[in-house]
């Protein structure tokens, strides 16, 4: 009877157990297992992070990263001896051109030939240039002439002209490699000479006589556009040989009648308003660069 009584009660107590304490919800234990699992210690060899549901719950993991800054290192940091020995290239400064970079000295040999073959010319002419930093070529050139014409006038029996003349410019210098170069420039040029001579004329009734011309400190002056090339002739020795050639634009000039001035030194006839010319010239060059 006992037996009975107690079974009984026991499957009265039963649902009332089951109504006052509540079972958990399989929710409830997914968040209890995550968080069991973010309390636990990871080992990563000699530190030890500890990850709480927390901590991924903060803003500061989804931040940018920051760049990295220059850091200063100091002598007793041993990257500083590792920074000194990597060779690091330094910066190419402009090699330093001095305010005058060459003087040169020319001799024209066209001319000297001229003087040496024939017996109706004797001319000479040398000149200098002073080339500036900005490749500007400052050029003189200064010459003598002695013209003895044999057809200078009909009927002359003889005509000498003679004279000195003088050339002052600036040329734009290029140098296109060690051993050539170019230049391209403007020229004024003015001619102090005389001229005598001894001219036969013969009049319309027949008659002849002869006409003396005797004519002192006449002047002419021109203007010239020139374009030169010159190279190198030996490796070690600034020697150079050269061609320039001119055109030549009369300026200034007064002629007389009736026997005219047959030509002007440094210049050419005067009959022709321009006048193309062309100079064979060998140089010394004097340079103040540093050679490498």
């Amino acid at each position: 009877m006992s037996k009975l009584a107690l079974v009984g009660l026991f499957f009265i107590i039963l649902p009332g157990l089951g109504q006052s304490l509540p079972l958990p919800s399989s929710n409830d234990l997914a968040l209890e297992d995550t968080a069991a699992y973010h309390d636990r210690q990871i080992d990563f060899g000699d530190s030890t992070s500890l990850l709480s549901s927390e901590t991924l719950s903060q803003d500061s993991l989804l931040q940018k990263s920051v760049p990295f800054k220059k850091i200063t290192l100091e002598p007793d940091d041993p990257r500083y001896l590792l920074d000194l020995m990597v060779m690091k290239k330094k910066p190419q400064s402009k090699p330093y051109i001095p305010f005058i970079q060459h003087i040169d000295f020319s001799i024209d040999y066209g001319k000297l030939a001229t003087a040496l073959f024939t017996q109706f010319e004797s001319k000479y002419e040398g000149g200098g240039s002073i080339l500036l930093r900005k490749n500007i070529q400052l050029a003189v050139d200064v010459g003598y002439a002695e013209l003895n014409p044999q057809n200078a006038f009909k009927n002359a029996t003889s005509y000498t002209i003679k004279g000195k003349y003088g050339r002052i410019g600036l040329d734009y210098f290029i140098k296109y490699d060690r051993a050539n170069h170019l230049f391209f420039g403007l020229r004024y040029g003015r001619s102090t000479f005389e001229d005598q001579g001894v001219v036969e004329i013969v009049s319309s009734l027949g008659e002849s006589f002869q006409l003396r011309v005797d004519r002192k400190a006449l002047t002419a002056s021109w203007f010239e556009v020139v374009g030169g090339s010159e190279t190198k002739l030996f490796k070690k020795l600034d020697l150079y040989v050269g061609m320039l050639l001119r055109w030549r634009i009369q300026h200034k000039f007064e002629n007389f009648e009736p026997i005219p001035v047959y030509t002007i030194p440094g210049y050419g006839r005067t009959a022709d308003k321009t006048v193309p010319a062309l100079n064979m010239y060998i140089k010394y060059n004097l340079s103040f660069l540093k050679k490498n």
